[in-house]
């Protein structure tokens, strides 16, 4: 069953939104540039300048973000996270003019045109736009397969999967999409199988990246027992989605009315059920508590920003659908009581905005800008084998940029070394507080500065760059 029917007239919303959207992460990108400098991306060039050399090394690190082939081989040789960035912006955009379409056509124009707008204004969207972040093209592509499913274009649908799993296999699971409902057809189980395709696929790339084709299971328990936090459990991970995402972190007072939009839309239809926009976002959910089965891990709310997007349009549909009710004909009424509860919604946006960029964005931006004049002051005096003890969150920028300048530093990571208890000193500390994994690394580095035996060359007043003494009659690099 079709999502909506297209409108006969023209309609140029795709497009203006798509123009929105690139402004908007042009704009953000604009006015902070350090946030391109994410660990993962970095990651990502680092995978590819080592496979062009044959080096897989980076399996031997206690942890490394686990390599994504899909964004590893398109990201990866461009090797410039302003070129990355570019890539970024028109898949953001993309995304921007897809929600609205397919919000459009489940809800109607104006719920997809409120849809396509509060993600203009959603500040993590930006943020992961400018960061590059798997889960906005995993978002992107999820929402490609539900409009093609939705348009019976299950080829084009298929490869979207393919692709969104050649990032997170976790996305497999949405294959069930292609063999349920009333139009399936002939070659349903074919669609349905392509995209595991991915599997040999993501095998090969950690084969030839990592040296091993199960390198995951190795990445992801060093993570978790770095940061020192229990990995979840398979049935907290819906608790932890429904619960502590949309209604606690997300959307705190005008939850209900998606629950409320949800009940509604589907009584509208019990097809509606089996159709892949009602069905998919589940399906990924559980992609990744069948994951924590399999490999325990660490969960972020990034990770389900699809489920964010699908459940805002619900929410926006009941939102409408209960001013529609209580209006009971009266157009004034309606546009009332539709204002008064788009101001608790857009209030749950502000906040959460504000939340965000105090306690994510803008500490990781003078983090970054602390680290980039501290590499400089480091580099001003080249030495052989000079160990670097940091923050695991700088680990990625680090192996990039000092290799790209030819250095042969040894990186500690400050997550490591306090897990281990034990470790040769470093000659540099790079001791910056908001990219630690655990409090646990930072506590350690914290006692290990107060005992002395490094001096100050660069501070900002909450990071400190220090150096390693050298004792009398040491021989100088």
């Amino acid at each position: 069953m079709s999502i909506g029917a297209d409108s006969s007239r023209r309609d140029w919303w795709p497009a203006a939104l798509f123009g929105a959207h690139l402004i908007q992460v042009l704009c953000v990108a604009h006015w902070h540039p350090l946030q391109l400098f994410d660990p993962d991306l970095l990651a990502y060039f680092t995978y590819f300048r080592n496979w062009l050399t044959g080096d897989t090394s980076l399996y031997g690190v206690a942890y490394f973000t686990h390599p994504k082939p899909l964004l590893v081989f398109s990201l990866g040789p461009l090797g410039n996270v302003w070129w990355a960035f570019s890539c970024s912006a028109i898949a953001s955009a993309c995304l921007g003019s897809l929600v609205y379409i397919i919000g459009r056509d489940a809800f109607g124009r104006l719920a997809g045109i409120l849809l396509s707008g509060f993600l203009l204004i959603d500040q993590s969207k930006a943020i992961l736009t400018l960061r590059s972040s798997a889960d906005l093209y995993i978002t992107l592509l999820l929402f490609l397969m539900i409009y093609f499913c939705s348009r019976g274009r299950l080829g084009l649908a298929s490869v979207s999967l393919l692709l969104a799993a050649l990032i997170k296999p976790v996305t497999l699971p949405c294959a069930l999409c292609f063999v349920s409902g009333e139009e399936r057809r002939r070659r349903a189980w074919l669609w349905a199988l392509i995209p595991f395709l991915a599997l040999p696929l993501t095998l090969w790339s950690n084969r030839v990246l990592l040296g091993s084709a199960f390198a995951s299971e190795h990445f992801l328990q060093n993570f978790a027992a770095m940061r020192g936090t229990e990995p979840i459990a398979f049935d907290e991970v819906f608790h932890f989605v429904v619960w502590k995402q949309l209604v606690q972190n997300r959307f705190m007072s005008t939850a209900p009315l998606g629950f409320i939009g949800l009940l509604l839309w589907l009584a509208g239809d019990r097809r509606r059920l089996t159709t892949p926009l009602f069905v998919a976002p589940l399906l990924f959910v559980g992609g990744y508590a069948a994951l924590s089965l399999a490999s325990p891990y660490l969960l972020f709310f990034r990770f389900f920003l699809p489920v964010e997007i699908w459940f805002l349009g619900f929410l926006i549909f009941g939102l409408l659908e209960t001013a529609r009710h209580v209006a009971g004909g009266r157009g004034w009424v309606k546009r009332a009581v539709a204002v008064l509860l788009m101001f608790f919604l857009t209030n749950d946006f502000v906040l959460r905005e504000v939340r965000y960029r105090d306690t994510f964005a803008v500490p990781f931006e003078k983090s970054m800008a602390f680290v980039q004049t501290s590499l400089e002051v480091m580099m001003q005096k080249p030495a052989s084998r000079e160990r670097i003890l940091a923050p695991l969150g700088l680990l990625p920028y680090l192996v990039w940029e000092l290799k790209s300048r030819g250095s042969s530093d040894v990186i500690l990571t400050a997550e490591q070394v306090a897990l281990a208890g034990a470790a040769p000193r470093a000659e540099w500390v790079l001791h910056v507080p908001p990219s630690y994994a655990s409090d646990k690394a930072r506590d350690y580095v914290a006692g290990m500065v107060g005992a002395g035996g490094y001096e100050v060359r660069l501070t900002d007043g909450v990071a400190v760059l220090l150096r390693l003494l050298e004792t009398p009659g040491a021989t100088s690099n």
